[in-house]
């Protein structure tokens, strides 16, 4: 049994049927190295490090796939944003997610986007998830020293919903449903507990928005508005809620669904 990458900026949960990328090794990996937290320079050996968190989410269910994120940013103990967008399109097929450092996972997701679209226009297909997966780990393989965390997810050649892990170090894994940033560990004991492949859409909906809520209210460095995706075998993604988390009632006090604010409209 191979064992599970070892994240770098945060905790990364996996449950389900998550197993190594077959994707061939052809290059030597560098030692481990501790994960660098950035840092403004003062001069005179002073230096102000930018602590960063977030909470981000995926899984697979009957109607294909849920992706839910937080979007508060931070710069060290202090809230830089809270209007992030944490989900950002590769195709119209395929979602990414970002944690770690905002600006190297909305660069090297925005890279890939423009080079399935590349692709896709040549091909004359549409990319699949398992080709942006393999595309994405090889750009990050050869630029080390980066803080990218992110889950690349949406259908594979044969039409299955997918999900894959890739970070900084290399590391690219396929399952069915993850968490990613300081929040996760609050968010996966949601889904450890109620997730299940026979939800419905609103149920599934509801599951995500209830565990990125309870990592709100436990993880300082996660807050601010909850969104979830939804991408249907087959279909193009779409947001389908978008929530503030400081407006829903303490997780704690008691187990009641919330209902989330639906969302027009979809990506294309």
């Amino acid at each position: 049994m191979k064992r599970a990458p070892r994240s770098l900026f945060g905790i990364v949960a996996m449950f389900a049927s998550a197993q190594s990328s077959s994707l061939p090794l052809t290059f030597k990996a560098p030692p481990q190295t501790p994960f660098a937290t950035p840092s403004i320079d003062l001069g005179n050996g002073q230096a102000i490090e930018m602590s960063h968190g977030t909470t981000t989410l995926a899984f697979v269910f009957g109607g294909g796939i849920i992706a839910a994120v937080d979007s508060r940013a931070s710069l060290g103990k202090l809230v830089g944003s809270r209007t992030t967008d944490k989900v950002l399109p590769v195709t119209r097929n395929i979602l990414g997610t970002m944690a770690g450092g905002a600006a190297d996972c909305s660069y090297w997701i925005r890279a890939l986007s423009a080079r399935m679209r590349l692709w896709e226009l040549g091909e004359g297909s549409p990319a699949t998830a398992s080709l942006a997966a393999h595309v994405l780990v090889g750009m990050l393989r050869s630029n080390r020293g980066l803080s990218v965390g992110t889950m690349i997810m949406g259908c594979d050649s044969a039409g299955e919903p997918c999900i894959y892990y890739i970070d900084d170090s290399g590391a690219c894994v396929r399952g069915t449903s993850f968490a990613v940033g300081s929040g996760s560990p609050y968010a996966i004991s949601v889904l450890d507990s109620e997730l299940t492949r026979d939800l419905s859409l609103e149920e599934a909906i509801n599951l995500a928005l209830r565990a990125i809520q309870r990592a709100t209210h436990r993880d300082a460095f996660s807050g601010g508005y909850i969104n979830i995706f939804h991408i249907p075998r087959g279909e193009g993604w779409r947001q389908v809620a978008r929530v503030d988390s400081g407006a829903l009632p303490n997780p704690h006090q008691g187990k009641a669904r919330h209902q989330a604010t639906q969302v027009q409209g979809s990506e294309t």
